[in-house]
């Protein structure tokens, strides 16, 4: 089986990104037609305890909106959850022990509303939009 695409990317070759802060809900719009896998920034302005991020992950059958819930975030210490290599860091140490998530991050086609469950957070999504 052979799966083939091309993605787009901006014209210096770095990918598209949209970022938020103190915001408890962004979109992201993938003008690609198929999903795409993007990395996730998420920069806590203070600690955090737990903190539940939606709209990174769904369900591609049903379009379910999937919980990613992190734990132990430090103030000013980025989370990279990397959906194209699946690492998940914290300022470049693997993170995953502290992380809940049930598939690397990746946006479906059109809109996808993200919404975080606190405002002291900045958060970053990057990615190229994909074709088939």
């Amino acid at each position: 089986e052979i799966s083939c695409y091309e993605y787009a990317e901006q014209p210096d070759g770095s990918p598209f990104s949209e970022s938020a802060s103190g915001m408890m809900e962004t979109t992201v719009t993938n003008a690609g037609n198929i999903w795409t896998p993007c990395v996730v920034e998420i920069t806590p302005k203070v600690g955090i305890a737990n903190l539940i991020v939606t709209g990174i992950n769904q369900n591609p059958d049903t379009g379910e909106r999937l919980q990613v819930v992190l734990r132990k975030l430090n103030a000013g210490k980025k989370v990279v959850l990397n959906g194209e290599t699946g690492l998940i860091t914290e300022n470049g140490v693997n993170k995953s022990a502290d992380v809940d998530i049930w598939s690397l991050p990746a946006l479906m086609p059109g809109t996808n509303r993200i919404t975080l469950d606190s405002t002291w957070t900045d958060i970053k999504v990057k990615y190229r939009p994909r074709f088939m």
